[in-house]
């Protein structure tokens, strides 16, 4: 089951994102819609979701500082802020929004924002095998932070524990790279869901990690994770 929570001050405007959003999943039944009018009552309930719609501009307190509640309180959960001005757009990367959709192309922006948070949810169910002690383990891509070689030797670091194997990271980087997992230099690999800045010189991860991007991999790795945020973060047309 998957919970969608919209937030918009706005009548006629949380009621046109809730038949868009019902419409487009007309054909599912494991789908529940939940609405707020105010910015105050969705704070007062704290309402859980695998997606949140949130208009930008609301009394009180913004879709933004919603957001931002979301993100500190540590929910992964997939935003789509909704406005009918372009303006704040930059600002809401700092929330790693999964689209911005402008009221004016409401039909067309979130049909393609809720097609992006099914694909992202299709993705998190994958996993990719590691040989630990003799036994193969499934690893969980959403669970799987980044990957360091030393020498013969690679060490995967997930959210709950790490993992030791003899090998290369070219051993998955091809394989891992179908599951938006990529190589920055030559002693790493990164879940892109996990990056939350990119320079041309590092990558910083949620966890304040630094990573360096090196110049033999920077085109590269500047062209996926490019390629990857316009695919589920934002909408290459604003």
């Amino acid at each position: 089951m998957y919970r969608i929570c919209i937030c918009d001050d706005e009548a006629l405007f949380l009621d046109r994102i809730q038949k868009e959003t019902r419409d487009y999943f007309s054909d599912r039944d494991d789908i529940e819609i939940i609405t707020y009018d105010s910015s105050k009552q969705f704070r007062e309930d704290k309402p859980e979701a695998q997606l949140y719609l949130l208009d930008v501009m609301m009394p009180g307190m913004t879709g933004l500082q919603l957001a931002g509640e979301l993100r500190n309180s540590g929910s992964k959960a997939a935003i789509v802020f909704i406005s009918s001005m372009s303006d704040p757009v930059f600002d809401s990367f700092q929330y790693q929004p999964l689209r911005y959709v402008r009221k004016e192309y409401l039909h067309q922006e979130l049909h393609k924002a809720l097609q992006a948070f099914m694909d992202l949810q299709a993705d998190a169910g994958h996993s990719f095998p590691l040989m630990i002690n003799g036994s193969e383990i499934l690893i969980p891509v959403s669970a799987f932070l980044y990957a360091e070689s030393n020498g013969h030797y690679i060490t995967f670091h997930c959210k709950e524990r790490e993992y030791e194997v003899r090998g290369r990271l070219s051993d998955y980087s091809d394989s891992l790279g179908k599951l938006h997992v990529v190589q920055p230099c030559k002693s790493f690999l990164v879940n892109m869901r996990y990056i939350n800045l990119f320079t041309n010189g590092e990558i910083l991860l949620e966890n304040g990690l630094s990573i360096p991007v090196s110049r033999a991999y920077k085109e590269a790795f500047k062209s996926a994770f490019m390629k990857y945020q316009r695919n589920y973060h934002y909408d290459s047309t604003i």
